[in-house]
């Protein structure tokens, strides 16, 4: 059976702002665009060097930008270095991944490849990756806020039915 919607749905929409909204939509369609270019990745660059790309770009944006965003601070608590430490071991494992897929016979590969090729496979899974990781930063927007907290105070949900530890 499909899930049907609820009035309390309904009523925390209809006390959302417009534009949060709009913003929300757009956001997600920008994510998921994400998800499309990696995808097209695949057949221009292969699985190993597309994925590694999408995820270490990924990793970047989702965890330093939001980072950012909420603390305004790159090092803001005492375990955020240990986070740095890993976005840096990501963006390495990431570079040094691309130099060995570069290296590698061409024979190797599942899909035949040219540089040309490779490239553009190159650049819509970094694309990708980084329209990917704008999902955690839109979460800590103000307009993202807004829409959580009228899904609970408007849409009874719960902050655990949001995944939204952080709202108040």
């Amino acid at each position: 059976s499909f899930p049907t919607r609820r009035s309390s749905d309904l009523a925390a929409l209809q006390h959302a702002r417009s534009l949060d909204v709009l913003l929300s939509m757009g956001c997600g369609a920008l994510v998921y665009t994400g998800s499309l270019l990696f995808g097209i990745s695949l057949v221009y660059a292969g699985l190993s060097l597309s994925f590694a790309l999408l995820v270490g770009s990924m990793n970047v944006v989702g965890v330093l930008v939001s980072r950012l965003l909420v603390a305004h601070s790159l090092l803001h608590s005492t375990g955020d270095w240990l986070v740095l430490a890993g976005v840096a071991l990501s963006v390495i494992s990431v570079v040094t991944g691309f130099f060995a897929h570069n290296a590698k016979q061409s024979g190797q590969e599942e899909v035949q490849q040219t540089p040309s090729k490779r490239f553009l496979g190159s650049v819509l899974a970094t694309l990708g990756g980084i329209l990917s990781g704008l999902l955690p930063v839109a979460v800590e927007t103000p307009w993202a806020l807004r829409l959580f907290e009228d899904a609970v105070q408007h849409g009874r949900a719960t902050y655990s039915e949001i995944g939204r530890a952080s709202c108040r």
